[in-house]
């Protein structure tokens, strides 16, 4: 029985020695291998809201203290609940929030994901994608 535990702590002892030299091999050490480029670097920029920057604009319509008015933007999102907003010509509007009222002097295509917004338009009637619920779209009288 000793010869066997004799053995047995043997085997054990060379396969621990050969686990922790696992992995131990030499590096490359070649010279002329080119560095690793440094990670390239992405141009961040900063959210305005209730401005129109490069055509588009985003309103927050729960920091807005009254009426607000925007003007022309190609592309116009409007978030929150509660806002009255007025446009002027647009390409898209998005309206995400709820119970919103936007007069636009112009808009090719409003979608809704909210419920309970108003929209009165002038111009041709818009491309209405309508996602949410008691949403209306009307034209100015």
């Amino acid at each position: 029985m000793t010869r066997r535990l004799s053995r047995t702590l043997g085997t054990l002892a060379v396969l621990a020695a050969a686990l922790t030299t696992t992995g131990c091999t030499p590096g490359d050490d070649d010279a002329t291998s080119a560095p690793t480029a440094p990670p390239e670097t992405v141009e961040v920029t900063e959210t305005v809201y209730g401005e129109c920057v490069d055509g588009v604009a985003t309103i927050v319509a729960d920091d807005l203290d009254g009426p607000f008015d925007l003007g022309d933007c190609a592309s116009v999102s409007i978030v929150g609940v509660d806002g009255s907003i007025t446009l002027g010509e647009v390409e898209q509007l998005v309206l995400e929030g709820d119970r919103n009222t936007v007069v636009v002097a112009d808009v090719g295509r409003v979608a809704f994901g909210g419920n309970g917004n108003t929209v009165e338009h002038g111009g041709d009637e818009p491309e209405v994608v309508d996602e949410g619920d008691d949403n209306t779209v009307t034209p100015t009288g």
